[in-house]
């Protein structure tokens, strides 16, 4: 049996390229509304921020937030800008489209890596740390499984699905 067409490395790590392009695009678009609203708030007052200190937090919690929608309309629609653009879609191993439950299952184990182990690695706490290490490599290595015949991730494995082109046979 032959396995459906899958989306290969390279269309893949462009994809992401193209997600992340979009989230710093979104990060510095959404920083100047945020810093006008904590201007207008007098946060930086409240907490005692320095300017370029607060400006720098802005934008962090800026790019946060669009990088939050990234996985969100890959959950509900799934794929992601990146994977529009290439034609690509989350899509089940034997080629049909992937439910919603899949979807979302993917995208945590996904964003495991920047949503839990990328925050919590950085607490004073050697175990919460090293838990968070392993997080982080586990959802890294498993990665690397695109390499295999299926060309499917940990992330995919797991969750019952592969990316595959947009128009893929069902």
């Amino acid at each position: 049996m032959s396995l459906p067409p899958r989306a290969g490395l390279w269309r893949r790590l462009s994809a992401s390229l193209v997600d992340v392009a979009g989230i710093v695009v979104a990060g510095f678009l959404f920083a100047k509304p945020l810093q006008d609203i904590e201007a207008a708030l007098g946060l930086a007052r409240v907490v005692s921020i320095d300017t370029s200190g607060d400006a720098i937090m802005i934008i962090l919690l800026a790019l946060f937030g669009a990088a939050w929608t990234y996985p969100l309309i890959e959950i509900l629609t799934g794929g992601s800008p990146g994977k529009w653009a290439l034609g690509l879609a989350v899509r089940r191993p034997d080629g049909g489209p992937a439910g919603f439950g899949r979807r979302l299952l993917r995208a945590v184990l996904k964003n495991a890596v920047l949503f839990i182990a990328l925050p919590f690695g950085m607490i004073d706490n050697i175990t919460g740390s090293v838990i968070c290490l392993a997080l982080g490599l586990a959802g890294l290595i498993g990665f690397f499984r695109v390499f295999t015949a299926d060309r499917r991730a940990l992330h995919d494995k797991i969750s019952g699905t592969a990316v595959a082109p947009r128009s893929a046979p069902v």
